[in-house]
């Protein structure tokens, strides 16, 4: 949609969307918005498949990295990429991936990341700590839980509302086992990451597909509904 198309349809919507609050935050913040509707082919997971590290998770709502770099770059255009104290923190508010918080480091830049969804709190605080990860223990830690998790306990339900019809019982079992022998190892960035690589395969063995926030069933042909 060209920037013309764009303006068109902001000033076409009927009254009942224009009348509410999010309507009224962007008259609010109008002066200091500025347009860039060319970022936006830095929306969605495929622009991440060709950066290291982001590309570890896939996370259907996140962005390319490029997209908060240009941003930085544009409103920071003198610090960017200098280290400081009397930098201006980043805050992201919906930090879903952490993809903010990597860039901020990456700019050298002091960051922070929130979010209602547990598991974003977890992937996010996750990825920001990867550099203090020893990839030898990371390895470690796999290779024995993997060694180990048929001896230990599973479920065969999982206690949230949707893993009845999630999950199959031997895949709710061998998840459950698989993360009851991680939590043997010590706790850390190291731990964290394996647990990642863990969680990150979880819809490859589910019937449920992330939809925002969200989930729909698979169909057994593969479709979701």
């Amino acid at each position: 949609m060209s920037d013309e198309a764009w303006r068109e349809y902001r000033q076409a919507l009927p009254s009942t969307v224009a009348d509410t609050e999010r309507a009224r935050l962007l008259q609010e913040y109008e002066p200091v918005t500025k347009e860039r509707l060319d970022l936006g082919r830095y929306a969605g997971a495929l622009p991440r498949a060709e950066e290291p590290v982001y590309r570890w998770v896939r996370y259907k709502e996140a962005y390319s990295p490029r997209l908060v770099r240009d941003v930085l770059d544009e409103l920071l255009p003198k610090l960017s990429g200098r280290q400081g104290r009397d930098h201006p923190l980043v805050y992201d508010p919906m930090v879903g991936s952490g993809t903010s918080l990597l860039v901020a480091a990456e700019r050298g830049f002091h960051a922070l990341g929130a979010d209602l969804m547990p598991y974003a709190i977890f992937l996010s605080s996750a990825m920001a700590r990867w550099r203090q990860a020893d990839p030898a223990i990371v390895r470690h830690i796999a290779s024995d839980a993997l060694s180990r998790y048929t001896s230990m306990p599973g479920r065969a339900r999982l206690d949230v509302p949707a893993a009845e019809w999630a999950f199959s019982p031997a895949a709710a079992r061998t998840l459950t086992r698989v993360l009851n022998a991680l939590d043997l190892a010590p706790a850390g960035p190291d731990r964290d990451l394996v647990r990642l690589a863990v969680l990150s395969a979880v819809e490859q063995v589910s019937y449920s597909v992330k939809d925002g926030t969200s989930l729909r069933r698979r169909l057994p042909g593969g479709v979701a509904r």
